[in-house]
């Protein structure tokens, strides 16, 4: 293909990209330094939107509980993720595409149906509540429901299918005669996993969970319907202070600052975790 004709080919997807999210984003961005009470762009720019977020303990705590929790069901997902796709990867085409349809199948149900399935096997008649009960291993007045494992546990049993397909096509596309060759020369298949076959899938594995990270903190049916007001995360407390306390400024000073931080800690965990990983590497 001529660079021309591949210059013209992606002129409607940047054109899409640009009008649906990076004109969104400016206009937010923007809003975020207006004056609190503007309603509108009116070319007076201030940072008491910022002042009032960062000055503000409780905004700070919600803040600090969200990357928290986000991080931890990121790192529950990926743990878990990763022995059902490296199965998935090794079992024949008829069963690997039986197993990928059961890993997508929960995807199809809407986020807020599977919160809402998680608050009511929590709750206080809830399946799991009762069986807990039942087992001694907590009391029948314990409140599963509003807090943060509950909401880390289901937030990765949402993001679990998205890292399964991500790492199953990673670990398919290792050269298996890498690991064959590895065993043949006396190495036993797990030290073979973690020394030769994990290394490889690190690419996939870092644009995964960095993908992942970013979704569980902007996140917002699990929080708004496990946690609830109890267990406060941002991406709600954006949406009150936007739809219901009618303060677009501060709400958007909010969200620019999630995007930031959010986009700035993936890029230094992507940064340690390659760091790390050559060092592995040359080590192994």
């Amino acid at each position: 293909m001529s660079a021309p004709l591949a210059r013209i080919l992606l002129v409607p997807a940047s054109v899409v990209v640009i009008v649906m999210c990076v004109l969104p984003l400016a206009y937010f961005v923007l809003f975020s330094f207006t004056p609190q009470g503007a309603g509108q762009l009116t070319g007076e720019y201030t940072l008491t939107n910022y002042s009032d977020f960062f000055s503000n303990n409780s905004y700070m705590a919600t803040l600090g509980r969200t990357l928290v929790i986000a991080f931890a069901a990121t790192t529950l997902g990926v743990v878990l993720a990763i022995p059902v796709a490296r199965w998935i990867s090794t079992i024949g085409p008829k069963w690997r595409t039986a197993a990928l349809v059961a890993v997508v199948f929960p995807m199809l149900v809407g986020d807020v149906i599977r919160a809402i399935g998680w608050a009511s096997m929590v709750g206080y008649s809830g399946l799991i509540k009762q069986a807990l009960v039942g087992l001694g291993i907590v009391s029948p007045d314990a409140d599963l429901q509003h807090n943060e494992v509950t909401i880390v546990i289901a937030m990765a049993s949402a993001i679990l299918p998205i890292l399964v397909l991500i790492l199953e096509a990673t670990f398919e596309g290792i050269n298996p005669d890498v690991e064959r060759a590895s065993q043949s020369l006396g190495v036993a298949p797990t030290p073979t996993f973690f020394k030769v076959v994990l290394p490889q899938a690190i690419p996939g594995l870092l644009a995964a969970s960095s993908l992942i990270f970013v979704m569980s903190v902007n996140t917002f049916s699990v929080p708004l319907l496990i946690g609830g007001s109890q267990v406060p995360m941002m991406a709600p407390v954006v949406y009150e202070t936007i739809a219901q306390g009618n303060n677009w400024e501060l709400g958007s000073a909010m969200a620019v600052t999630l995007l930031v931080l959010s986009l700035s800690i993936v890029g230094l965990y992507t940064w340690l975790i390659k760091r790390q990983f050559e060092r592995w590497r040359v080590i192994s």
